[in-house]
């Protein structure tokens, strides 16, 4: 089977092209700019795709079976553009679409779409559910939910099988934002004011990702689907961070500020979505996925935080 994975050398498709590559799978890797541990694979092969170029939508997709479509405007803290949401729409909604009407043009099977929980809301009293009404808040995730509907018409049209996969924060090695600069803090020894924050929090390691997208790829049930996807753990901030500490052989220092007092700092100072970010809760609910196509993460929590230093 003929797959191409659409920002084939960011952190998730480096992983994901490889991971593929070893289950034998022909891979075509398109990005902008080549990754060098890519070019020696026989079953990797890269095409240069720049999709805000425009003749982006003319990409060679003759001969693939299912595009996996992981390219994105990922979430900025702090935006200087003048029109953020228009930003995002470029590479989340408009060229995800261009890519989807080449493929179907040229006799693609599967679309498979990397969204964010992200869609479903910022926060979650209760685990989110694939039948909750989306609450999109951030302009990041605006951008994801209206892709998601414009794939998901245009796939009924074109009869296209669109799936579609909402993930929470994806850590493992090569993981850049907002997980990279806590690995940041932990292995520099910072205290982190994070020790009386009792909230539960969904993660995902790359493993458990990359294996949930090839089950995506080949089982027929996932077809027309959306999926939350998790490690199937939940646990405070603080004791992620314990985690990754073990994993990396550093001490961790939590200071046990009240969550009040961190949310008025937020306000404050201006990082009112930061600190929410880090004292909300936000969990999955990964039942549908399990029933549906009989998956289960391989790779437990410690184990993916391990994997940092492999």
């Amino acid at each position: 089977m003929k797959i191409a994975v659409i920002g084939g050398t960011g952190f998730v498709g480096r992983h994901l092209c490889l991971y593929l590559a070893r289950q034998d799978y022909q891979v075509v890797s398109a990005a902008r700019h080549p990754v060098p541990e890519l070019f020696s694979n026989e079953n990797i092969d890269f095409r240069r795709l720049d999709l805000l170029a425009p003749d982006a939508c003319r990409i060679d997709l003759e001969g693939v079976d299912c595009v996996v479509y992981l390219a994105a405007r990922t979430s900025v803290m702090e935006d200087t553009v003048s029109d953020p949401l228009e930003e995002y729409r470029k590479l989340n909604l408009e060229a995800a679409l261009n890519v989807a009407e080449s493929g179907a043009s040229q006799g693609i099977r599967r679309f498979i779409y990397l969204s964010s929980v992200k869609v479903n809301g910022s926060e979650s009293e209760t685990p989110f559910r694939e039948t909750d009404t989306p609450v999109p808040v951030e302009d990041y995730a605006i951008s994801k939910y209206e892709a998601e509907q414009a794939l998901t018409e245009f796939a009924g049209k074109a009869g296209l099988e669109l799936v579609i996969l909402r993930p929470p924060l994806v850590y493992g090695p090569g993981a850049v934002g907002n997980f990279a600069r806590l690995r940041e803090a932990v292995e520099r020894g910072r205290w982190l004011p994070l020790g009386a924050v009792e909230n539960r929090r969904s993660y995902i390691a790359i493993d458990n990702l990359v294996q949930v997208i090839e089950q995506c790829i080949r089982h027929p049930r996932a077809a027309g689907q959306q999926f939350l996807v998790s490690d199937g753990e939940d646990v405070s901030v603080g004791r992620f961070i314990e985690l990754l500490g073990e994993a990396l052989g550093k001490p961790v220092y939590l200071l046990r500020v009240p969550v009040w007092i961190l949310r008025l700092a937020g306000t404050l100072l201006g990082k009112t979505e930061y600190v929410n970010r880090l004292c909300g809760s936000l969990q999955l609910d990964i039942s549908k996925i399990r029933r549906e196509l009989d998956w289960e993460p391989e790779v437990t929590m410690r184990q993916g935080l391990r994997n940092l230093k492999g």
